[in-house]
């Protein structure tokens, strides 16, 4: 007696396996693009968090960040 498996027995185990694949692949991709939106806006919330608070220090401490012009400049008095 032979042992291994017919051609048959083997194609049907790969159509099974692309069944799924092929029912699990949408859900995958949902999951992914999901989870990169979700990384984008917390990129985008945490630049915007940076920006805002250096404003804040700029406009409420007097705090210079390296720009060339001053108050007295931008309102025509130099």
């Amino acid at each position: 007696m032979k042992k291994g498996f017919t051609l048959a027995e083997v194609l049907i185990t790969l159509g099974i396996i692309g069944i799924v694949a092929a029912l699990t692949m949408p859900a995958l991709i949902t999951k992914y693009q999901e989870q990169a939106l979700r990384t984008q806006f917390k990129k985008a919330f945490s630049v915007f968090t940076q920006n805002l608070q250096k404003t804040a220090l700029i406009d409420y401490d007097g705090g210079d960040i390296g720009c060339q012009y001053n108050n007295e400049t931008l309102a025509g008095n130099s």
